[in-house]
C-alpha cells in the first residue's frame, strides 16, 4: 500500500489495461439495453407490459445489492488489494449471465415466463455489480491529478465505445445467421458472453503489482451510507442529473429496434449501420470533448455534448416513414454530443469522492461507484419500464404491422420524450459547484487534513 500517489502521470499501458475491461461491460450493459426488451416481447412471447416490468423489478435488487457491494469491496483485504478479486472470480459469471437471458426457455404459461425473465435478469444483475463496481472504483486509487483522471477516462472511453460498437454492430448479425430466433439469440449470447468474460481479466493481470492509494474505510451500514451519500450535495447533483440522462439513454436503446422494424420498416439488421454511425462519431468526437473539457471544465463540456443529443432526438420524430438515411443524419448529430456521456459523468464523479474526504477524512470509492452504479442501472431499467407500458398502452402487437396510434407511441417515445428528459438532466446539472479551482482547493483541505491528524498523532 503507498500512502500517498499524489497527481502521479500513469503510463498508456496502464491506461489500456484498465480501460479493456469496459468493453465487456457495455456488451452486457448496451447488448441488454438495445435488445432484450425486444427478445422478451417478439422471440419469448412474453407480453410487453410484463417483459418491461420484469426487468424494472430486477432492479429493485440492485437497491441493497449495489451499495453493499460497494462497501464490501471497501472492505476487502487481499494480497490484490481490495477491488481486483472481485475481476477475477467474477469475470465468468459475468459472461455465463449474458448467455443466460438470451436464452428461450419456451415457456408458454405467461406468468411462469414473467418469473423466469425475473431471476435471470437478476443473475445478470448481481454479477454485474460484483464486477463493475470494484471495477469503477479502481479509478479514484490509480491518481488524484484532476485531468490525469480524465486522461484515464478517456483511454477506458474508446473500449467504452468498442464494446457499445460490438453490443450495436456485431450481436444482430449473428442472430440473423440462424432462421430459428432462439437458436440465433443463444448463440449470440454464447459467444459475446466469453468475449465479455476474458476482456474483464485484463485489469487484473495489468494492475495487479500496481501500487494505490488506499486508506483505512470506516464500516458503516447501508442506512448509514446512503445517509453519507445524500449529504454530499456535488454528489447527489450529479447523481440526479446521470439518473435523468440513463433514463431517457434506456428509452432510446430500448425504442431504436422498434422505431426501425416498425416506422421505418427495415429489417433488424439496420441496427448495425445504426449504431455504426452513432459510435464511429461517438470515437471520433471524444478526444475533442477531452480538450474542450479542459479548457471550459468538465460540467459546461457534458452540458453542451449532451445539448447535440437533445437536437438529434427531436429530428428523428421527423423522419418520414421508410427513410433510414434520414435517421443516419440524425444519428449523426446524437454521436456527436452522446460522446460526452462516455466521459464526463465519470470524471466528475471521483470530484465529488475527493469532496466527501475534504467533509470526514475517510475514502469511501466502493460506496460512491456502488450507488453510481446503482442508478445507472436503475435509469436503464426506468426505461425499459416505460418503454415497456408506453408500448403496451399504445397497443403493440409483436410481429405484425403497428396501426398509427402505435407507431406515434413508438416515435413519441423515442424522440421527444427522451430529449425531455436529457434536457431535464442538464437543467440539474446547472448547479453543481466542484469546478478546477474549487478542486483544487478541495485537494488542499484533504492534504492540511492529514498533516494535521500527523502532527497530533
Amino acid at each position: 500500500m503507498v500512502s500517498n500517489i499524489g497527481k502521479r502521470k500513469l503510463s498508456v499501458k496502464t491506461k489500456l489495461g484498465y480501460g479493456v475491461a469496459d468493453v465487456g461491460v457495455q456488451i452486457l450493459l448496451t447488448g441488454t439495453g438495445l435488445y432484450l426488451l425486444n427478445f422478451l416481447t417478439d422471440v419469448a412471447l412474453l407480453g410487453a407490459a410484463l417483459a418491461g416490468t420484469a426487468l424494472f423489478i430486477s432492479k429493485v435488487w440492485d437497491a441493497v445489492s449495489d451499495p453493499l457491494m460497494g462497501i464490501i469491496s471497501d472492505r476487502t483485504k487481499s494480497r490484490w488489494g481490495r477491488r481486483l478479486p472481485y475481476l477475477l472470480f467474477g469475470a465468468f459469471p459475468f459472461g455465463f449471465s449474458f448467455f443466460l437471458v438470451f436464452t428461450n426457455p419456451h415457456i408458454t404459461n405467461q406468468t411462469l415466463l414473467f418469473l423466469y425473465a425475473i431471476v435471470t435478469y437478476i443473475f445478470l444483475c448481481t454479477v454485474y455489480t460484483v464486477v463493475t463496481i470494484p471495477y469503477l472504483s479502481i479509478l479514484p486509487e490509480l491518481t488524484k491529478d484532476f485531468n490525469e483522471k480524465t486522461s484515464i477516462v478517456g483511454y477506458k472511453s474508446i473500449f467504452t465505445i468498442l464494446g457499445a460498437l460490438i453490443a450495436g454492430g456485431a450481436l444482430m448479425p449473428v442472430v440473423a445467421i440462424f432462421k430459428d430466433k432462439s437458436t440465433g439469440y443463444m448463440v449470440m449470447g454464447a459467444i459475446f458472453g466469453v468475449l465479455a468474460a476474458l476482456v474483464t481479466l485484463v485489469p487484473f493481470f495489468t494492475l495487479k503489482k500496481l501500487p494505490v492509494f488506499e486508506t483505512e474505510t470506516e464500516h458503516f451500514s447501508i442506512k448509514d451510507t446512503l445517509k453519507l451519500c445524500f449529504k454530499n450535495k456535488p454528489f447527489l447533483n450529479i447523481l440526479t442529473s446521470y439518473l435523468l440522462v440513463m433514463f431517457a439513454v434506456s428509452i432510446i436503446m430500448s425504442m431504436l429496434i422498434y422505431y426501425i422494424i416498425y416506422w421505418l420498416e427495415m429489417p433488424a439488421t439496420y441496427m448495425t449501420p445504426v449504431f455504426l454511425i452513432l459510435m464511429i462519431t461517438a470515437a471520433i468526437f471524444l478526444p475533442l470533448w477531452v480538450k474542450i473539457g479542459e479548457k471550459i471544465g468538465k460540467k459546461a463540456a457534458y452540458i453542451l455534448g449532451m445539448s447535440f443529443l437533445i437536437v438529434g432526438m427531436i429530428i428523428t420524430f421527423f423522419v418520414p416513414q421508410g427513410k433510414i438515411y434520414w435517421l443516419y443524419a440524425a444519428v449523426f448529430i446524437i454521436g456527436i454530443g452522446f460522446s460526452t456521456n462516455y466521459v464526463f459523468p465519470h470524471t466528475i464523479l471521483p470530484d465529488t469522492i475527493e469532496y466527501d474526504e475534504l467533509l470526514t477524512g475517510k475514502r469511501r470509492e466502493g460506496i460512491y461507484y456502488g450507488m453510481f452504479q446503482f442508478i445507472q442501472k436503475f435509469g436503464f431499467a426506468l426505461g425499459v419500464f416505460v418503454s415497456g407500458w408506453g408500448i403496451k398502452i399504445a397497443g403493440y402487437i409483436p410481429n405484425v404491422p403497428q396501426s398509427p396510434k402505435t407507431l406515434f407511441g413508438i416515435k413519441l417515445l423515442f424522440g421527444p420524450i427522451s430529449a425531455s428528459i436529457v434536457l431535464a438532466g442538464l437543467i440539474v446539472l446547472l448547479f453543481y459547484p466542484i469546478t478546477a479551482e474549487k478542486y483544487e482547493e478541495i485537494l488542499s483541505g484533504v492534504e492540511k487534513r492529514k498533516k494535521s491528524n500527523n502532527t497530533t498523532s
